[in-house]
């Protein structure tokens, strides 16, 4: 077989590139030497541009954060008038004058108000243009940051700002409604700020008047559509072009030509780190090129007789040998196309003896082996993909059969619960905070009226979910057997009747079940006003006046004290209702009720919940001063604040277990 020759070999016999390195050398070291001394006298300039801006950018930052204080303590003053005192009920949140509110608490006319609502719409505002927006329609960022300000319940701020339409500073405040149905934002224009602007924008102006060849300097700051004080605008390109410097922190530069002058445009980066106005800042500068083009002439025609002398010969021997390598590349070239079209039969002719006749060969080689394993490789995706299809259909088969499982289990569950409008119509001072972990629950609430008594209890019973809520079916059905079919009315004999069914229930399995329940269980006797109660590991919490304690009462430890009222508790027994190692009988406490006593019946869940900042348990002794807290409000008010303090404390951690809590006004 012949020795092919390389092409690099053809090149260097037909090229003498020494003499082309040295006719290059000599022929632009002069020009290269005159033209640094042009570029670094520029780039001297540009930093100069570059050091004034930032100082210039530092000072307007500086004045306007010097406004931010008082802006945030008058916005802090008029968002809680707001909430707290004109819109503590937002019934007329939509429809009222948002100018009068204005105008009656004094705000002054550079704040604008905004009522949002939990659809991320802007239903009433002071700035008409702004009504019906939807911020949602902006991306997720305003999700997260509305539902922040509805979980917070708390005065939330902006750092200030530049707005993208006025091109001003403007700083925005958010505050939720106290009903968490609405946010009222605040958006604050700062009138001195517009001088600041103007002595801003003339100083930016005068500073492209102290260099010659520099044609203009403009100031853009933001992240993606720039602000420009000077009245400066930016095209497309250039806005790709600044973008780039800003994510890059570098120089971007573009060159165009206008009337045959070459125009050049500079894009830098300011690392003004310390400001908190604007996302970023970039300054444009303009240059021409002419220093540069009279130069370019001037060695042109020194080296122009040079050039047609021994260059251009030079450069007609290079095309001519490179249209011999050129011609089957571009043959190889086309049968890639066809290739990557999805003709994988393609397959480039061979001809020639040299290296790209070689590259055929071996490219139409590695071809075959790519067809053939293509071809093995897709009959086994089809196979695979064929399984996988079958069991997609098969895994979302079962989901959908335990989830209408769970479903018709809670269905089954809220059967047995009593309603609450029959506990209501007997208690009207009472209500029944209820919140399951999982779509089910292991804790319940049982009521019947019975023999002039109302019966009422708070029950957790073992586990959570399905299991737990198996449990409560039994538990729940044992108590009302108790009252009806055994006629137990006592308290401590409903407990004990209760728990030699629940035995019994459960005994009839192999696996020996333990499962029970703890509960809080109260007969009221509005009659005699006497309240008579029983519990198994959970107590009763009543809130009375202090005049109505007694000195024990007072001293014990378990009670706490706010003023005229204090919480008071009476222990259950310490052992569950069901099978348990030392069993016995349950005991119970007679109870004189007092006028606007308040009795408290729970279960472990809400003590037991981890949140706040270190993620501990919420623990009990919090837990009675917040029902002392809240006792004097009305009963749903309390309910209602019982689920904003729960909901705070959770924060974004998992509910750990079910929650009942039950509060009665006797």
């Amino acid at each position: 077989m012949p020795q092919r020759t390389t092409i690099f070999k053809q090149l260097i016999i037909t090229v003498i590139t020494p003499v082309i390195v040295i006719m290059v050398g000599v022929g632009f070291y002069n020009f290269y030497h005159e033209r640094e001394e042009i570029l670094n006298d520029r780039v001297l300039h540009i930093n100069q541009v570059k050091q004034e801006t930032r100082d210039f950018v530092d000072l307007f930052n500086q004045a306007i954060l010097q406004f931010e204080n008082e802006m945030s303590i008058n916005a802090h003053k008029f968002s809680d008038t707001l909430v707290n005192h004109i819109f503590y009920n937002t019934n007329v949140i939509e429809k009222i004058d948002l100018n009068l509110i204005r105008d009656h608490i004094k705000m002054p006319d550079n704040y604008d108000i905004y009522i949002i609502d939990t659809n991320g719409i802007i239903v009433n505002t002071t700035y008409e243009k702004d009504l019906g927006l939807n911020f949602y329609d902006f991306g997720d960022f305003f999700k997260t940051h509305f539902k922040a300000v509805w979980d917070s319940g708390q005065f939330i701020e902006d750092p200030i700002s530049i707005e993208m339409s006025t091109k001003l500073p403007k700083k925005y405040t958010y505050h939720s409604t106290i009903d968490k149905k609405y946010i009222i934002e605040l958006g604050i224009y700062d009138e001195q700020s517009k001088n600041i602007v103007q002595l801003f924008t003339d100083k930016l102006n005068l500073i492209a008047h102290k260099y010659e060849d520099i044609d203009t300097i403009s100031l853009f700051f933001g992240t993606d559509k720039f602000i420009n004080y000077q009245g400066h605008t930016i095209s497309e390109t250039e806005k790709k072009q600044a973008l780039e410097s800003l994510s890059s922190k570098t120089e971007a530069v573009s060159v165009e030509k206008i009337d045959n002058i070459e125009y050049s445009t500079i894009f830098l980066y300011l690392d003004n780190e310390d400001t908190n106005i604007g996302d970023g800042y970039i300054v444009r500068i303009k240059y021409n090129n002419l220093k540069e083009q009279e130069l370019i002439k001037a060695q042109l025609m020194k080296f122009g007789l040079l050039f047609f002398l021994i260059i251009i010969p030079m450069i007609v021997i290079i095309f001519w040998r490179a249209r011999v390598i050129s011609k089957p590349i571009a043959v190889l070239n086309k049968k890639v196309g066809e290739i990557q079209s999805g003709n994988l039969t393609a397959r480039v002719p061979v001809s020639g003896n040299n290296e790209v006749t070689q590259l055929s060969e071996h490219f139409n080689s590695m071809m075959q082996k790519l067809f053939d394993s293509y071809n093995t490789l897709e009959d086994k995706v089809k196979e695979r993909t064929n399984e996988l299809e079958v069991k997609n259909i098969e895994l979302a088969d079962t989901h959908k059969e335990i989830q209408d499982s769970i479903m018709y289990a809670k269905r089954l569950q809220q059967a047995i619960l009593p309603k609450l409008e029959d506990i209501i119509k007997n208690l009207p001072n009472s209500f029944i905070y209820f919140k399951p972990k999982d779509v089910v629950s292991g804790d319940f609430y049982w009521y019947e009226h019975h023999n002039d008594y109302d019966f009422i209890a708070a029950a957790d019973c073992t586990g959570h979910g399905v299991p737990g809520a198996l449990v409560s079916v039994v538990c729940n059905n044992a108590l009302n057997r108790s009252i009806f079919e055994l006629s137990k009315v006592a308290p401590e004999n409903v407990l004990n009747s209760t728990r030699d069914l629940i035995i019994n229930t459960l005994s009839k399995s192999e696996a020996g079940i333990k499962d029970g329940m703890d509960i809080s269980l109260c007969r009221i006797d509005k009659k005699n006003k006497l309240i008579h109660f029983a519990g198994a590991n959970n107590p009763l919490w009543i809130v009375r006046k202090t005049i109505h304690l007694t000195k024990e009462q007072l001293e014990e430890r378990a009670t706490v004290v706010d003023g005229e009222i204090a919480l008071i508790e009476f222990k259950g027994n310490k052992q569950p209702v069901g099978l348990y190692e030392n069993m016995t009988p349950f005991s119970s406490v007679e109870i004189s009720s007092f006028p606007d006593d308040v009795l408290y019946l729970f279960t472990d869940g809400f003590a037991d919940q981890f949140g706040g900042k270190r993620g501990k348990k919420f623990m009990y002794k919090p837990f009675k001063k917040t029902l002392l807290k809240i006792s004097q409000l009305p009963m749903n008010e309390q309910r209602k604040e019982l689920n904003t303090i729960f909901e705070d404390w959770k924060g974004d951690l998992e509910q750990v277990d079910d929650i009942c809590i039950i509060g009665i006004r006797v």
